[in-house]
Order: structure tokens, then C-alpha cells, then sequence
């Protein structure tokens, strides 16, 4: 199910993470966090981007809008009951838009995008501005990053204070560097509720893309001292900060209590996969890094990590698999290709004897690694190739050597056994 938070990323060694939202939450499931309630919000005197104040409810409208958030999340949900009960709520009392924008949850619930984006439209055009949001979320899915970036400005448009959307730009803009305009993004999201876990979670992103850890875990940990203990993205972005400053066993256990607070928390497996992995812990990773794949399919660095897992276990056939498959949803990709030649260089049996093949298999390698050099933009990966090319380099001077020693020897086996025929033949004479 698509999480309708934050999109975020942050980076681990070679790993790219993609943190579709800061609270590591389930997304679009109905619960008490994201379905809208229609209590009045807060007002400051002279704020201009104070909301107005909440018109009066038709009191039968109001009861329809709380039975239907009972249907919906209640333990054996009725959905269509809910559905039709937040339309029978909005017909009841047009000012109740909160039950358009709860209807294209439960739409989206149940698999029906189009239904879910004309509730959401619907709920926009009456003035919510987590409308727009919501579908930006829907076109960020798709990859249309341009059609999300210009329906979260177009949420503000209708809510100059929409953190969802404020914090959602914040990231845009840290992915550019901008780190101005995130910030600014961020400060706005705390002027609608300065109690936000998810803009504690942006800021100490933002901190620590700038190199200020100190200051980006100082941030986090408030956020999950003060705010939201339970906050699964900010342990994970703790871990993250925790790596950076060298407290590798402080950020194991940040890693564990984002993955015991959301077991779907893809960003905390797939990192927490990679310290196993580099502590030899192999059995773990290959575990946890399964898991990361299970949730993310098609995560490149995710499958790649698998694959050698797999490789370290000896399940060659499966390593082979994953390095394919990223081969298949990026062809030329360098970790691929790297991996593909130390698997076939150093992990498939040969015959000692067939010293054909094995100068064959060895030049294929090499030729492999030069395309890693040309295309690889990891200096360590660059480095790890060129050692290749060397050792490659010697291991077929080494396979000729032994082809020339073992013609030496079968010619010399020949003529000796030539010299004990003649011999025997001149002694029967």
C-alpha cells in the first residue's frame, strides 16, 4: 500500500534509500493518524495564514462522517458501508469536505485510483489542501516527479501551511541541494504544528546531507525523546547519523527499533543488512536483506546486496539471478557486471584441464571489468575492477604456464613410453 507521507532519501555506503515516508508508517490504512476528523483547528489573531474558522455542521452530516470512520476502522472493516456513508455525509452538508478526502482513502484501500483521485479533486476544489496532496503522492508513484512537485505547490495555493506539502517540497529541494528553500519548507510545516515528527525526521536529513551530524542527531534524537518515541523514520535517519559518526552498535539498535516499530520499514532492514554483512553475520543479512527485496522488488542496490549475500552462502544460482535482474531493469548497471565476473571468475567449477575455457572465461572477465571502468562512477568500484584486470592478467599467464608445462610433460611421458617400446622391441630381437 502506498504511504502517504513524505518521499525522502538518504544515502548508506553505496546505497541509495528511497523513505517513501519519515514515519515509516503503513500509508493509506484507515487508523486515528489519517483519517481526517472535522475538530476545528487552532487560530493565531492576525495570522493571515491562520485557517478560517470551521463553519457549523449539520448535526445529522456529523453523525453520518463518525459512523462511517467507525465502519472503516472498526477490526473487520466494512469498507462499501463506510463509503457510502461519507457520501451520504457530504450530501447531508456540503461544507463537510473531510468526508470526501476520507472517501478517497478508503477508495484507494480498495484498489480504486481513479475513484480515490475524483474524491481527492473533489476535496481539493472545496478548499482541503491535502487533495492535491494526496494525488501528487499518486503521480510520485508513477514516477511523474514534475506533476507531483507542481500539485503540492498547487496544495498551497489552497493551505499556505499544509505541512504535508511544505515537507514533501523540503525534500524536492534537498535532493536539488537547495538547502534554503528546505529548510524554509520545513520552518513552515512547524508553523502549522510545531509538534510534527516527520519535519524533526526532514530536518535532521537535511543536517546531515549538509555534513552536520552533531546538530542532525541532536535533532532527532528531540524528535523521538519529545515528540514521537514510536516514529520508526526517525530511528532510522538516527541510524543513518549513528554510521556517520562511527557508533556502529548505536545504530544496529536504532536500525532494530525502526524494523520493531514497522516491520515494513525497508530503508531500516536493507542498512541494517548491510552492517551484518560487513560483520560477517552472512545467515542475518541474506535474511534481512530478503525481506528488503520482498518489500521494494525492484530496488537495484537492494537486489544487488541480496545477490551477493546469496553468493557468500554459496547459492550461486540465486546470485546469478538477482545480478541478472538488475541487469534486466538496468542494463550496463557497473555492480552487475562486477559481480557477474567474480562470480563466474572465482565461484564456477572448471576443468583443471580445459585450459582453453578457462583463458576464455578469464579474458571474458577482464573484458567485464573494463566495462565497469567505463561506465563505473564508485571510485572503490573503479579500484576493485583495475586489481581485477591485474589478477586477471596473471592468471592467464599462469593458465598457459600450466598448459606449456603440461604439453612438456605429455610429450616427455610420450617419448619416454616411444623409448621404452623401442627398447622392449630391441630386446625381442
Amino acid at each position: 500500500m502506498r504511504q502517504s507521507q513524505i518521499l525522502s532519501s538518504l544515502s548508506l555506503c553505496v546505497v541509495l534509500l528511497h523513505l517513501v515516508a519519515c514515519g515509516g508508517g503503513p500509508g493509506n490504512q484507515l487508523s486515528p493518524e489519517n483519517m481526517r476528523s472535522n475538530e476545528p483547528q487552532a487560530q493565531k489573531r492576525n495570522d493571515p495564514y491562520a485557517p478560517k474558522p470551521k463553519p457549523k455542521i449539520n448535526r445529522d452530516a456529523k453523525q453520518l462522517f463518525i459512523l462511517a470512520g467507525q465502519m472503516a476502522s472498526r477490526a473487520n472493516p466494512d469498507y462499501n458501508r463506510a463509503l457510502d456513508l461519507y457520501r451520504d455525509a457530504y450530501n447531508k452538508d456540503k461544507k463537510l469536505t473531510l468526508a470526501l478526502y476520507n472517501a478517497g482513502l478508503i477508495s484507494e484501500i480498495m484498489g480504486d485510483e481513479n475513484q480515490a483521485r475524483q474524491f481527492y479533486e473533489a476535496a481539493a476544489n472545496a478548499g482541503l489542501g491535502d487533495g492535491w496532496v494526496n494525488i501528487a503522492l499518486m503521480a510520485l508513484e508513477k514516477g511523474d516527479r514534475g506533476q507531483a512537485e507542481s500539485l503540492f505547490n498547487r496544495a498551497l495555493g489552497v493551505e499556505p501551511l499544509n505541512g504535508r506539502a511544505h515537507l514533501n517540497l523540503a525534500m524536492f529541494a534537498k535532493e536539488r541541494r537547495d538547502f534554503d528553500f528546505a529548510m524554509k519548507s520545513v520552518r513552515n510545516a512547524l508553523k502549522e504544528d510545531s509538534t510534527d515528527a516527520d519535519a524533526y525526521d526532514v530536518l535532521a536529513q537535511i543536517y546531515y546531507d549538509l555534513g552536520r551530524y552533531k546538530l542532525a542527531l541532536l535533532v532527532a534524537d528531540a524528535g523521538l525523546s519529545e515528540l514521537a518515541p514510536e516514529h520508526s523514520g526517525l530511528w532510522t535517519t538516527q541510524g543513518l547519523i549513528q554510521l556517520k559518526l562511527d557508533d556502529v552498535i548505536k545504530a544496529v539498535r536504532s536500525f532494530q527499533k525502526a524494523i520493531d516499530l514497522d516491520p515494513n520499514n525497508f530503508a531500516a532492514r536493507l542498512n541494517l543488512g548491510l552492517i551484518t554483512f560487513n560483520y560477517r553475520d552472512y545467515e542475518k543479512s541474506y535474511q534481512l536483506l530478503s525481506e528488503a527485496v520482498r518489500l521494494r522488488p525492484n530496488h537495484l542496490e537492494a537486489i544487488l546486496s541480496h545477490a551477493v549475500a546469496a553468493r557468500t552462502l554459496k547459492r550461486y544460482d540465486e546470485a546469478r539471478q538477482g545480478y541478472n535482474k538488475v541487469l534486466k531493469l538496468s542494463p550496463n548497471h557497473p555492480g552487475a557486471i562486477f559481480n557477474i565476473a567474480v562470480l563466474d571468475q572465482d565461484y564456477v567449477e572448471v576443468d583443471p584441464n580445459d585450459y582453453g575455457r578457462r583463458v576464455d572465461m578469464t579474458r571474458k572477465a577482464i573484458d567485464q571489468y573494463n566495462q565497469v571502468l567505463a561506465s563505473a562512477k564508485s571510485k572503490k568500484l573503479r579500484k576493485k575492477a583495475k586489481s581485477r584486470i591485474e589478477e586477471a592478467k596473471v592468471i592467464i599467464e599462469a593458465i598457459e604456464g600450466e598448459k606449456e608445462a603440461a604439453a612438456a610433460e605429455a610429450e616427455a611421458a610420450a617419448a619416454e613410453a616411444e623409448a621404452a617400446t623401442q627398447e622392449k622391441a630391441a630386446g625381442a630381437q
